[in-house]
């Protein structure tokens, strides 16, 4: 199972950096992604590991859709610090401010609007084999908040 889950997560992040990279226009912005969405993974093996989840086809779907929630919110966020010298030059810690001040509060909220309303809804089912899953995508969703704002605040210096 360890094999098909490190090939099905390297093609996903591999996936991830070329394709933000070619969106954003930038392979050191796709990078950073990349490895933050890499970081975002890290931290929900871990706290599997931690809750005893063994890797199985279900914890393996949850760490796909972790990967599409962090590189959703990460990807946001590097838009708009690329985008923040609107023409004009800006330093790195200008650009990161207004990229937090731009989509900071509609990542956030889009996170409380839909992933965990949408998730809490999984907790209600009576299966046991589903009642993880809420409990690791709402994990997920607070570790990608989390890193994508402090990993994009420290790069920035």
């Amino acid at each position: 199972m360890w094999a098909t889950a490190r090939a099905v997560l390297t093609f996903a992040l591999a996936a991830v950096f070329l394709i933000t990279s070619l969106l954003l226009g930038s392979f050191r912005t796709g990078a950073v992604v990349a490895f933050t969405v890499f970081l975002s993974l890290v931290s929900v093996l871990g706290s599997m590991g931690a809750w005893g989840v063994s890797l199985n086809p279900l914890s393996l779907v949850n760490l796909v859709i972790a990967v599409g929630i962090s590189v959703e919110f990460c990807a946001h966020l590097a838009r708009a610090f690329v985008g923040a010298g609107g023409g004009v030059a800006r330093d790195r810690d200008e650009r990161a401010v207004a990229a937090l001040d731009d989509v900071g509060a509609s990542v956030v909220s889009g996170i409380g609007a839909t992933k965990l309303i949408g998730i809490a809804v999984l907790g209600l089912t009576k299966s046991a084999l589903l009642r993880v899953s809420p409990s690791s995508l709402s994990l997920v969703a607070v570790i990608v908040v989390r890193r994508s704002h402090v990993f994009r605040a420290r790069t920035s210096r």
